[in-house]
């Protein structure tokens, strides 16, 4: 089985975090949130949180960052791969918390990506 868009086959997709579920709206994203208009047309920092308001009550942890990335304006394949780069292995996201003893290794309902201004390149009053 393959993603909505035509992806990665299924199998190899379980065996890695899944945060993508649907390329087309993906690029459809981009395309808005990197159009150039104004001052908000500046890049995007990107980030890759593990937050616990997303699982069950009996996993708890410290909200952690994990990866992040600069998106440039206009640049909406850029983006889909950088976003699809998220996507790593099971295992690669684990809780620092308890890395000496192997750590936890996030669920995927516990990982958001986050996109902002970069505050580097917003205008300063």
């Amino acid at each position: 089985m393959h993603r909505p868009s035509g992806g990665e086959p299924e199998d190899r997709r379980r065996q890695h975090h899944r945060l993508i579920h649907d390329e087309a709206e993906l690029r459809r994203f981009g395309r808005l949130l990197l159009a150039s208009s104004g001052e908000c047309g500046g890049p995007r920092l990107v980030f890759l949180l593990a937050r616990d308001k997303y699982t069950a009550p009996d996993l708890r942890f410290r909200t952690q960052r994990f990866k992040r990335s600069i998106v440039k304006p206009d640049r909406v394949e850029a983006f889909v791969r950088q976003m699809l780069a998220y996507e790593a292995p099971v295992g690669s996201y684990v809780s620092v918390e308890k890395e000496a003893e192997g750590g936890t290794v996030f669920p995927d309902r516990a990982l958001a990506l986050y996109i902002t201004l970069n505050p580097k390149s917003v205008p300063r009053p």
